[in-house]
Parts: C-alpha cells; structure tokens; sequence
C-alpha cells in the first residue's frame, strides 16, 4: 500500500488511508450480480455469430482483483487528476 501511495501520489499514505486501503484490499474481489438466467452454448452462438471462427491466441481478460482496483482507485483520485 505505501509503495502504491508513493508511487502514485509522491507521498505516504496518512493512517487513515492506510487502514482504509488495507480494508479495501482484503475484502473478496467483486463478482457481479449473479446471473438471471444461463444461456446455452447454442444461444451464446448465436448471439456471437455462429459463423465466426475463435481465435485461440486471442488474449484472455485478467480476472479483476481488489489490489488491481485499488490502483485503478488511486489513479483515479483527485489528486493524482489535478495539480494544486
């Protein structure tokens, strides 16, 4: 967390952001609202066109994190947008 600050902010975190981030950081990444109902593969398919190919290399999308959405947090800060 002190290294994110630092890097990010060009200081230390106060105690109370520190405490704060630590809370953030610990609690389980969030999943999204659970499903209303399953699709088919069939349906998937379709939706996506059933003639198009997959491509294999293609890269996967990272899983979220709460760390990862702790620095998107920080970067997204005020204080890191504006200079005083």
């Amino acid at each position: 967390m002190k290294r994110a600050f630092a890097l990010i902010d060009q200081r230390a975190p106060t105690a109370e952001e520190l405490a704060a981030s630590l809370l953030f950081v610990d609690k389980p990444a969030y999943k999204g609202p659970p499903p209303v109902a399953q699709a088919s593969d069939a349906d998937v398919k379709a939706a996506l066109g059933a003639n198009k190919k997959e491509d294999k290399e293609a890269p996967k999308p990272r899983p979220d994190s709460p760390l990862r959405s702790f620095c998107w947090a920080l970067l997204s800060s005020n204080e890191f947008l504006f200079i005083d």
